[in-house]
C-alpha cells in the first residue's frame, strides 16, 4: 500500500536527533539531500501501485 502525504516536507534542520542535537547545514548528507528531486522520485514510485489501492488523504 502506498500513501501520498500532502504535508509540508521536513527540512533537514528540523530533523530531531535522539540526543536533542541538530543536523549541521554543512553536513554532507544534508547538502546531498537538498540536491535530490524528491517530488519526481515520489511521482515515479507512486506509478508502481494500482490507482484504486492508493490512499490519498
Amino acid at each position: 500500500m502506498y500513501r501520498k502525504v500532502e504535508d509540508t516536507p521536513r527540512q533537514a534542520e528540523d530533523f530531531e536527533l535522539p540526543f536533542e542535537g541538530k543536523l549541521s547545514q554543512d553536513n554532507r548528507w544534508v547538502i546531498r539531500a537538498k540536491l535530490v528531486p524528491w517530488d519526481e522520485f515520489e511521482e515515479e514510485y507512486a506509478k508502481n501501485f494500482a490507482r484504486d489501492k492508493l490512499i490519498i488523504p
